[in-house]
């Protein structure tokens, strides 16, 4: 079972965890620069989805959006897996 799957919340919830895409990418470094908390840019993020740690790269959407609101993400958090441990 993936990270994703066990983190994903029930029905009832208000927010849908899944893996983060390629698609998701515009709005996670909307997200990186309004917060400061992180430089990455598009391109790292990128090129974090082609290696192995995909299944560490998550992404958080409201379950119930309009068609007006398509895909627009609320949270992301990326984990790296080295040495049997996460940073």
């Amino acid at each position: 079972m993936s990270i994703a799957e066990q983190w994903a919340p029930s029905a009832a919830s208000d927010i849908r965890i899944s893996r983060m895409s390629e698609h998701d990418l515009i709005e996670v470094v909307e997200i990186e620069e309004q917060s400061g908390l992180s430089r990455w840019g598009w391109a790292a993020y990128y090129a974090e989805l082609q290696t192995g740690n995909r299944d560490l790269m998550l992404v958080a959407h409201p379950a119930k959006s309009s068609i007006l609101e398509h895909r627009r993400l609320i949270g992301y958090i990326v984990a790296r897996e080295t040495a049997g441990s996460f940073i």
